[in-house]
């Protein structure tokens, strides 16, 4: 009887981790960009922080009609987030309250009549 009420505990931990682990992962995600410009610099911040912190593209810019996947650590532990995009001339865009955990893929347009960017979530 020991044994089975260890090996219920050990496999009700092992399934709970899966489940943290996988919650863990639920903000990656993949953005395409449509805009029709390239994208020099690209930042995610959580919605409630005041800092952009640090280019994630780095060195590298992000051609129109491609994509790239995005993948968080171990600790992100927010739902909501807000990415700004800006351009060669440091024209930028911001696209605010998005929830991560609940849509994979974003793609960013840019209509050039009227000046503005939007996200189409998936």
């Amino acid at each position: 009887m020991k044994k089975f009420i260890y090996f219920a505990v050990i496999s009700f931990l092992l399934l709970a981790s899966g489940r943290e682990a996988s919650a863990q992962a639920m903000q990656d995600f993949t953005i395409t960009n449509y805009t029709g410009v390239t994208i020099m610099h690209l930042y995610i911040s959580p919605s409630k922080s005041a800092e952009w912190g640090e280019d994630i593209l780095g060195v590298d810019y992000f051609n129109t009609d491609t994509y790239i996947p995005i993948k968080f650590g171990p600790n992100a532990d927010f739902c909501f987030y807000d990415i700004r995009v800006t351009d060669k001339d440091n024209n930028y865009m911001d696209f605010n309250e998005i929830n991560l955990c609940q849509w994979s893929e974003l793609e960013l347009y840019f209509d050039q009549n009227t000046a503005t960017g939007t996200v189409k979530y998936k």
